[in-house]
């Protein structure tokens, strides 16, 4: 009965940790980690706009849909290619920041979006 209560205690919803973070050491940890052990070079341009460096955010929720984002990236992009990832932060409205992430793979394939 103990084994059970824990372990749906720890499956349970947690409540976001937001506190005051520095986006570019995020942003270049979650590059870092997605990257490594990929089987080609990879050039990564950061462009962080003034004042879009720091904000409230829950880190692990952050640092999640970065590396899936710069996994498929890495993943789309054939290895032949030189990969090219270019991640910008930029002042949004509603003091809000917004993250951009673009690669130069082909794309989807034609008929899928």
């Amino acid at each position: 009965m103990e084994i059970a209560r824990q372990l749906g205690n720890s499956v349970k919803r947690k409540l976001p940790q937001r506190h005051s973070q520095d986006l570019p050491g995020v942003i270049e940890g979650v590059v870092r980690l997605a990257s490594f052990g990929s089987d080609s070079a990879l050039s990564v341009q950061f462009c962080y706009g003034a004042g879009a460096t720091r904000a409230i955010f829950d880190r692990v929720q952050i640092e999640q849909v970065l590396f899936n984002l710069v996994r498929n990236a890495i993943e789309a992009t054939p290895a032949e290619m030189r990969r090219v990832l270019t991640i910008a932060t930029d002042c949004a409205p509603e003091r809000m920041i917004e993250i951009s992430i673009a690669d130069n793979g082909p794309g989807p394939a034609s008929g899928i979006a």
